[in-house]
């Protein structure tokens, strides 16, 4: 908004003082002009005039607060730049209360770095005028009359954007109407012609000049004047508009049928000054319509063919089929199909529909040189029959004999040359267009394609089956390997699996076959790529022989042993590779147990034992008294259920060792296992110790019932030994990514150290705290839970609760 004392002020100056003549010449100039930049160089120049100044400028401020400037005169080079340079402020947002104000400080300083003194400053609404001398004083007897000009500035600006408005509109519709597809035309009250469109030009026959001026009865003299004098009658009465069918005549004198719309337009005072009417020709359209309906029957009919003929291991009945749909189509009786000899010197009937028994016996085998119009298809050309009077020389006596007198044949070609001929017949006289032999040679071009595809389908057939012999011959050699094999495409697509592969993966090759191996065994770590991909890349023999696992179709990963060569045609070309890997689950597992129990073993025994021989000794004194005997036995006892403890857990997991508790993969709710779980920690140490974080409901998971049970009961077993009593325990549920749902479970206590993280998860491995507080145990609880996910194809993670505690916590498959 502009700051009220300013304006207030101004029109205080105004006061009731008359506009001076020099002034009235101003604003009759201004209000002569349309153009905004006219409009403002006329209002500049007269202030500039009248103030006696040597420039005149507007600054202007839209509602975005972008500036535009305008001029009138000069004051110098270093003053336009700076000038200019005020268009720079639009960046700036204008204040709440004065909008011009940074505007006018930013002129009065560019003013007086050009050592201008004498100006005049007027802000008005939307910016603000100002007037500058460069030396002597401005005429200030003019300074009433800015106010004065300013309002018919602001008028005159307002009415330019109008007709500047009212102008674009008239142009587009002017525009409109002149593109448009639909005939235009406007009659004044006399009934003459005044305007009419390029599309009413064109309906009628006419060039638009000869219309203009024409009387538009002399267009409908001959038609119906009652009904035109109806619809004028009707116009003239309620001005609405008057919708009819009718007919114009046409400068080649036809008559067309036309459909239009016509309107009475008023002028100022509101009466009836001319008519508009738009209209289209229906004849056109009716045209069009039959033809578009001829060309989708004609559409249908090859999209049948086209089925008909798109199964190859029955192209003759295909041929029979198609003969009979084309000739009633056609308007024909007959329809017949010829294949040609390699030399091209007979033709055989292999397919026909509307000729008797006898006829196609007769027909069955043609020779060329005696019979003109095949002859002349063998050469590829097409040929129609109208007339047999005119045209004797291609005339069939066997056709003609049983009465035939028109038709048309077109070659049916593969490849360029012609194989066959497509030829219809009627017994009545009949007349032929391009568009009919157009249509029957795209019938027969259809009929080329589907024989050469079925050609191509049976040597395609013949080699499938060549290649299935020797692929069964090579798959028998493969299933005879106890290493997994399977032989790929260069793009990576299996084409063999071997059955130790199948075994080893749980897929089999009927799964497999045409998928690629990373859509089978995707990559699970960025630095282990494929070694197929690194066989075929750089044309050489890849191995891995540790450190490398693949994931079997139930989710489990196994670690292998892989090689892998790429397979090289005649040429030296890779076109594929060649791959074998080995299952290194029972090496690696047998090892890993024989380190574990050497190194354990000792250790929990030692343990134990030396709890147990002292106390014996001092049992063995008969001086000890009842009380202090009584206290040995019991520490006597203790240590030798912790010698059982560690006796039967070792003896379980030789068992599980052994004899492996099948994998059972199944849909598990998991709120209700979670509430199972923690239900029996709740009644043995309180509801108040356990804290489960989850959105609500938890979702459906793909894993094994008792093998997730057992993982939370030992986690939280070994949260509950390793946290300080009145801390809480958390079990924490949440989607890990869209496939995979994270538990986690946290403790409180101490902590595992970085360097013991993986070493807790081999079988009686304390860690250095648990030894060091004695805390119960023997190092198998989670050694049992890391097997466990491992058999389940996922993967546990430790890591360091803050501020203190551990947070143990693997991924399940998740079930949308």
């Amino acid at each position: 908004m502009p700051n009220p004392t300013r304006v207030n002020a101004a029109r205080r100056s105004k006061g009731n003082r008359s506009p001076s003549p020099a002034l009235w010449r101003v604003l009759a100039e201004i209000h002569r002009s349309l153009a905004t930049e006219e409009i403002f160089r006329v209002a500049l120049r007269g202030a500039k005039q009248l103030m006696r100044g040597d420039f005149a400028g507007a600054l202007m401020m839209d509602a975005h607060a972008s500036v535009a400037i305008h001029s009138c005169g000069s004051l110098g080079p270093a003053f336009e730049r700076a000038w200019r340079a005020l268009t720079h402020l639009s960046t700036t947002q204008p204040t709440a209360r004065d909008p011009i104000a940074p505007l006018e400080r930013a002129a009065r300083a560019a003013l007086r770095a050009a050592a201008i003194h004498a100006f005049f400053f007027y802000p008005f609404a939307r910016g603000i005028l100002i007037v500058a001398r460069a030396r002597g004083e401005l005429n200030s007897h003019f300074k009433s009359d800015v106010p004065i000009l300013i309002e018919h500035l602001a008028l005159a600006l307002e009415n330019a954007a109008a007709h500047a408005e009212i102008r674009d509109s008239e142009v587009w519709h002017r525009a409109f109407i002149e593109n448009s597809l639909t005939g235009f035309w406007e009659v004044n009250a006399r009934g003459v012609i005044t305007f009419v469109n390029r599309a009413a030009a064109q309906i009628l026959g006419y060039a638009r000049e000869e219309l203009i001026g024409m009387p538009m009865l002399g267009l409908t003299r001959d038609f119906n004047r009652a009904a035109q004098r109806a619809a004028l009658e009707e116009l003239q009465e309620t001005g609405k508009l008057v919708n009819r069918f009718g007919k114009v005549r046409c400068k080649d004198g036809k008559s067309k049928s036309i459909y239009y719309s016509a309107r009475l337009v008023g002028n100022s005072n509101g009466d009836g000054a001319h008519y508009q009417a738009i209209f289209w020709d229906e004849t056109e359209q009716h045209q069009v319509l039959q033809m578009l309906a001829r060309r989708n029957q004609e559409l249908d009919a090859l999209n049948a063919i086209a089925q008909i003929l798109s199964k190859p291991l029955e192209i003759e009945t295909a041929l029979a089929q198609v003969c009979q749909t084309i000739a009633p189509l056609l308007g024909m009786e007959t329809a017949n199909f010829f294949t040609l000899d390699p030399k091209k010197t007979r033709a055989h009937l292999i397919a026909s529909h509307g000729m008797s028994q006898a006829l196609i016996t007769r027909l069955a085998v043609q020779e060329l040189a005696a019979n003109p119009t095949l002859g002349k298809i063998a050469l590829g050309k097409s040929v129609t029959l109208e007339d047999p009077a005119k045209t004797p020389h291609l005339v069939n006596p066997i056709l003609f004999a049983a009465g035939y007198r028109a038709g048309m044949g077109v070659p049916i070609k593969q490849r360029g040359h012609s194989v066959g001929a497509l030829i219809v017949g009627t017994r009545a006289e009949m007349g032929y267009t391009q568009t009919d032999i157009n249509f029957l040679e795209n019938i027969a071009n259809q009929i080329g394609v589907a024989l050469e595809n079925a050609e191509l389908y049976r040597q395609m057939q013949a080699r499938v089956e060549e290649i299935e012999k020797e692929k069964n011959t090579i798959q028998a050699i493969l299933d005879s390997n106890l290493s997994g094999l399977y032989v790929t495409d260069r793009a990576g697509r299996f084409i063999l699996f071997n059955r130790a592969a199948e075994e080893m993966t749980g897929w089999t090759f009927q799964a497999v076959q045409s998928r690629a191996w990373e859509e089978i065994f995707p990559v699970e770590d960025a630095a282990h790529s494929p070694l197929l991909r690194r066989a075929i890349e750089k044309g050489a023999t890849a191995r891995v022989f540790q450190d490398r696992a693949l994931r079997t179709r139930a989710g489990a990963r196994i670690p292998v042993a892989e090689a892998v060569a790429p397979l090289r045609d005649g040429r030296g070309n890779i076109y594929g590779a060649v791959g074998a890997f080995w299952d290194q689950s029972r090496e690696l597992k047998a090892e890993e147990t024989q380190e574990y129990i050497r190194q354990t073993m000792a250790h929990e025994l030692g343990s134990a034992l030396t709890k147990i021989l002292p106390t014996i000794e001092i049992l063995e004194n008969s001086t000890l008294a009842p009380e202090r005997r009584a206290e040995m036995w019991q520490s006597l006892k203790t240590g030798a259920r912790a010698l059982k403890e560690i006796s039967d857990q070792f003896l379980e997991k030789e068992r599980a060792r052994r004899a492996p508790r099948p994998l059972k993969m199944e849909r598990l709710a998991l709120d209700a296992l979670m509430r199972t779980v923690l239900n029996e920690f709740w009644t043995r140490a309180g509801a108040a110790r356990f804290v489960l974080r989850a959105r609500e409901p938890l979702p459906i998971v793909y894993a094994d019932r008792f093998r997730v049970e057992t993982i939370l009961r030992n986690l939280i077993e070994n949260a509950i030994k390793y946290s300080p009593p009145a801390r809480p325990i958390t079990v924490r549920v949440r989607a890990a990514s869209e496939a995979r749902v994270e538990i986690a479970v946290c403790d409180q206590g101490n902590g595992i150290p970085r360097a013991e993280r993986a070493a807790v998860l081999k079988p009686f491995y304390r860690g250095e705290f648990a030894r060091r507080r004695n805390t119960r145990g023997y190092g198998l609880g989670l050694a049992i839970v890391a097997q466990m996910i491992g058999e389940m194809g996922e993967r546990l993670k430790i890591a360091r609760a803050k501020p203190k505690g551990t947070i143990v916590q693997f991924t399940l498959r998740r079930l949308k």
